[in-house]
């Protein structure tokens, strides 16, 4: 497996999907069921143009029957050039559909792709999951590397108002029967999990289910599931606390 995700990676992600115009590949987009244990019904598309200002795949059925999807989010995996990812729904109609450009994809070897065209929910979200944590893995580099710098670790150890240098984790929260997405400070960040400091400790419980969205410009498709473990004060003397959440198994 290998993973494209990000903004240093979006010129490779838009020349695949030229590829894939020019050689006029079909490809297969799909939705999760209600119950998020199987797929919904799959159609076969082949992509009919691609703008990048702004960036907009435009797809047509090579069969046509009537699209039953919802906006959102869908599936897409192209099976000539090994690759699976999720893309944004824009618009569509009976037969057309639009995507954003995704931001992330991943290349699969042979036995990955057996595990996508058989159509098992499960084995699926075990590939996405390892793509997850291939580009947590990669991001913790990139944050060990800066903390190792002075510069970054003055800046880290500076009030927060006046930090230039911050790692941001957008972060979604149930509130009754509304969801809340609410960016935080990133302190720390591990394979299995990450701290962020708030400013109201009551914000979250122990306990509480959250999804992971994005940490600084990398975001997670699907989001990561996780979970709040702990909640304490930073120091004696200041008004900040550490929250510290644990990724959860696929």
């Amino acid at each position: 497996m290998k993973v494209l995700e990000g903004r240093s990676n979006i010129a490779q992600i838009s020349q695949v999907f030229e590829k894939v115009l020019k050689q006029d590949m079909e490809i297969c987009l799909w939705q999760k069921s209600s119950d998020y244990t199987t797929n919904r019904i799959q159609y076969c598309f082949s992509l009919s143009t691609f703008t990048k200002n702004p960036s907009m795949l435009n797809f047509s059925q090579v069969v046509e029957k009537k699209i039953d999807f919802k906006m959102g989010k869908c599936f897409c995996y192209c099976a000539s050039l090994g690759f699976i990812c999720t893309a944004g729904i824009i618009a569509f109609g009976k037969t057309k559909i639009s995507l954003e450009l995704p931001t992330m994809l991943i290349l699969l070897n042979e036995d990955e792709k057996k595990l996508v065209e058989s159509n098992n929910w499960v084995e699926l979200t075990k590939i996405f999951k390892k793509a997850k944590t291939k580009k947590i893995d990669d991001i913790s580099n990139v944050k060990r590397s800066l903390s190792e710098d002075e510069r970054y670790k003055n800046v880290r150890e500076a009030p927060r108002g006046k930090a230039r240098e911050n790692i941001l984790v957008k972060i979604a929260k149930k509130i009754k029967h509304q969801t809340e997405i609410r960016e935080f400070l990133l302190l720390d960040l591990s394979k299995g999990g990450l701290a962020i400091t708030v400013k109201n400790p009551n914000y979250f419980q122990v306990g509480d289910s959250v999804q992971v969205l994005s940490i600084g410009p990398d975001q997670f498709e699907p989001a990561l599931e996780s979970e709040v473990r702990i909640i304490s004060q930073t120091n004696s003397i200041s008004n900040e606390y550490k929250v510290g959440i644990q990724f959860k198994e696929a």
